[in-house]
This record gives C-alpha cells, sequence and structure tokens, in this order.
C-alpha cells in the first residue's frame, strides 16, 4: 500500500467527493491523535500533513470527531499507542 501526504483540503475534497475511504484515527506519543485514510478500491493510503512542514497533522480526539462529523462522516476508527 503507497503512503501519500495530503492537506487537510485536499482531504476534505476526497470526503466530499464520496470516495470510499476507511478512516483510522491514530495516537501519537504526544497524546494527539493523526488522521489516516485508505482508498478501499485502490488501496492508497492518505495521510493529512501540516501546510508549512512534511509532519502528520494532529488533533485532539474531541476535535478530530468534531471535524469528522461536520464532514459528513459517519464512522471512523481509533487506535492508541498500546
Amino acid at each position: 500500500m503507497a503512503l501519500e501526504n495530503i492537506l487537510l483540503a485536499e482531504f476534505k475534497r476526497l470526503v466530499k467527493n464520496g470516495k470510499q475511504l476507511r478512516l483510522v484515527s491514530q495516537q501519537q506519543t504526544n497524546g494527539y491523535y493523526a488522521i489516516l485514510a485508505i482508498d478501499t478500491d485502490s488501496s492508497i493510503g492518505y495521510s493529512v500533513r501540516h501546510a508549512r512542514e512534511n509532519k502528520p497533522r494532529t488533533w485532539r480526539l474531541d476535535r478530530l470527531g468534531e471535524l469528522l462529523h461536520d464532514m459528513g462522516v459517519k464512522q471512523f476508527e481509533v487506535r492508541g499507542l498500546y
């Protein structure tokens, strides 16, 4: 599976256009969560990154849930460190 780093706006476009995505929220060492989107049709993974740095963009879990809810996402998987 290939993993591409994309910006938040591109991620929103993917969700809005109805791509079949499996969303996984992965906890980072700092306690925040990064989002991974896996396109189930083409097996390409997308990681949302910061605009200025090539680091994963992270959110608190409640903020991430609110963001996904506002985009119309009905479910996503949450994975902890342990």
